[in-house]
């Protein structure tokens, strides 16, 4: 029975967040987000001589990067789990590094002026690239108060944020949001003492 009401509790602490934007339809966005179909993932191509991946950085041990990236977050001062969760949206913790098809690269899936912005020259570098996405979601929660518009600038840009006025309406940012809080809440919730 405790399980039960564990749940229950989870899934409204994933949902309430999003009932907050109703003014901005976040709701009818998610909603519409999950009716439409998959996509076809997309693989790359190891260049195993070099180590690197065609286009791209090569692919991380997922459990190596998972330990960097909540080091890194601890030493940055922010929530090691939701830095984790966003680190398996953007690149399946390192297993899946890019290039986008928008050009970021990484564990976080850095965009080429972002990392240049936040002073990382090689976006292939793990410790460079978690380090300047942790700091890069550091600076847009005080840009933004708000953990649904950091996520959502995060994925979709900051300038698309303002014109939205909320979460911009695309299928991409609204899944990432949900995809996002849906795995930080999972881990807070397997952390949590029954």
């Amino acid at each position: 029975m405790k399980n039960r009401i564990a749940f229950a509790l989870s899934l409204s602490a994933v949902t309430a967040p999003f009932a907050a934007h109703a003014d901005d339809t976040a709701s009818t966005r998610i909603a519409a987000a999950f009716a439409l179909p998959a996509r076809a993932a997309v693989s790359t191509f190891s260049d195993a001589d070099h180590g690197s991946t065609i286009g791209g950085c090569a692919p991380a041990d997922p459990r190596r990067a998972a330990a960097l990236v909540r080091q890194i977050a601890e030493e940055e001062g922010f929530d090691p789990d939701l830095t984790e969760a966003v680190a398996w949206a953007e690149s399946d913790m390192g297993g899946n590094q890019g290039p986008s098809r928008a050009g970021a690269l990484g564990i976080m899936q850095l965009m080429p002026k972002t990392a240049s912005r936040l002073g990382v020259a090689d976006r292939c570098d793990a410790k460079a690239n978690v380090r300047a996405g942790v700091r890069y979601l550091k600076a847009l929660y005080e840009k933004f108060h708000d953990p649904l518009l950091m996520l959502a600038a995060y994925n979709a840009g900051e300038e698309n944020v303002y014109k939205a006025n909320g979460i911009p309406v695309n299928e991409e940012t609204t899944k990432y949001v949900a995809k996002v809080l849906n795995r930080w809440k999972l881990a807070k919730l397997i952390k949590a003492p029954l």
